[in-house]
């Protein structure tokens, strides 16, 4: 955007100043981005629904799983949203949200390769932590 707004503004102020000899001003239609200017973005509507009914069933199971823990269907995983979502108070007074995003995204980049590097150590100390889960789930 700003290369385009700048080839824009300047070439206005070339046109507009009195005694200018640009050649690029010879050119009354001279645009920097004429071509993306131009090009087709619409969207097909076959294409739109298509994507449309794909979310349409995500969309349909997540309000389906949120009425389920806020209407408190089930006791056990309503009161582990509360537990979760009071746990994020804690997380919010102390991180803005910005910095919440900047650290998602570091880490979005830099698990993948810490995992493949470390994939067996960490393969195993997750068994490890499974298996207690699961036996104190069990108990």
């Amino acid at each position: 955007m700003s290369p385009c707004f700048l080839s824009r503004v300047s070439l206005s102020d070339l046109q507009s100043t009195p005694g200018s000899s640009s050649s690029l001003c010879v050119l009354p239609s001279f645009h920097l981005c004429r071509m993306l200017i131009d090009k087709d973005v619409s969207i097909p509507p076959e294409t739109f629904r298509k994507h449309v009914d794909a979310s349409l069933t995500y969309i349909n199971r997540g309000l389906k799983q949120m009425s389920r823990l806020f209407l408190v269907e089930d006791l056990v995983d309503s009161l582990k949203l509360a537990v979760v979502m009071w746990l994020l108070t804690y997380v919010g007074a102390v991180f803005n949200g910005i910095t919440l995003l900047i650290l998602a995204d570091i880490l979005l980049f830099a698990v993948p390769p810490v995992y493949e590097k470390n994939k067996t150590q960490i393969d195993q100390y997750i068994d490890v932590v499974r298996t207690q889960v699961n036996a104190t789930v069990a108990k």
